[in-house]
Formats: C-alpha cells, structure tokens, sequence
C-alpha cells in the first residue's frame, strides 16, 4: 500500500507467535547495535548507552584530519611539479 509520498508500507503475516517474536527481536537487534543514527552522530544507540560514541567520534575527527593533511600535501606537490589535477 503506497502512502501520498510515494513511500511503501510493507505489510508482514506470521503464522506463530514465535516467528512474529523473532523477528521483532531481529528488529531491535539491528535498530539498538548495527543502524548508525543521524540524531545521534551516526553512531548506535548502543554506543551511546555505553559511552563509546565519544571514542568513535575521537576516531573519526583524527580519520579525518589525517586524510585532509594527506590530500594538502597531494595537491602542494602537485602544484609545485607544475602536473595539474
């Protein structure tokens, strides 16, 4: 059944208690330890529950600045042997 957006909804029949249980668990396990959450620095919720999202982020600034220094030395080198980008 599509909505006015254009969006699907995406309708799931069970045949057991245990199957539908399952695949709630399923869902839980993904959207708390495996979906990265925009709202949340695009880390879990697990990691925020755990306090490691501050370690994540540490990582990623430093990911991060290596790469942006790696790329300026790129282009300095670049400009300085006259080849262009």
């Amino acid at each position: 059944m599509a909505n006015d957006r254009g969006n699907s909804c995406i309708v799931w029949i069970w045949l057991t208690w245990e199957g539908m249980e399952e695949a709630i668990r399923a869902f839980i396990e993904y959207y708390n330890y495996r979906r990265c959450h925009e709202g949340l620095g695009d880390v879990t919720p697990y990691d925020v529950y755990t306090g490691r999202y501050l370690e994540i982020i540490r990582r990623r600034k430093e990911v991060k600045s290596r790469t942006l220094q790696a790329r300026r030395e790129y282009n300095r080198t670049a400009r300085e042997q006259g080849s262009g980008l």
